[in-house]
């Protein structure tokens, strides 16, 4: 069992390591159920709740885990997208919903940052 061998001590290793490992078991699944198991919160209850405790540091230590648990998101979300024709970036980019109330400085960030995340960046930005 996953949980009983390969789970790291610490708090914020647990939290990688699960988080991980339920993405991880959703990219096996066939599509219609992965995206249903992503719709629910119930794989990923409570590691979230673990990384967005009052702790406050739990971020900065999950991020340099050693678990990849960022780009196995990005990987579910590109694997399991509705328009598998389209790539994610333009899903994302002209990405509005009039009920979230957005400014038009708050949707130039969202457009800088899905553009700085898009697929195919090939060199850092700044060392």
């Amino acid at each position: 069992d996953f949980h009983e061998v390969c789970v790291p001590e610490s708090p914020a290793g647990r939290v990688a390591a699960e988080m991980s490992h339920a993405l991880f078991a959703t990219l096996l699944q066939p599509k219609a159920v992965a995206r249903q198991a992503l719709a629910s919160d119930e794989a990923f209850q409570s590691a979230a709740a673990m990384l967005f405790s009052a702790e406050g540091s739990m971020w900065s230590q999950v991020l340099h885990s050693g678990w990849p648990v960022f780009r196995l998101a990005a990987l579910a979300e590109y694997e399991l997208r509705t328009q598998a024709s389209s790539s994610i970036t333009m899903q994302r980019l002209y990405a509005y919903d009039e009920a979230e109330g957005c400014s038009e400085e708050q949707e130039s960030l969202h457009q800088l940052s899905v553009l700085y995340a898009g697929e195919g960046r090939t060199i850092r930005i700044m060392d």
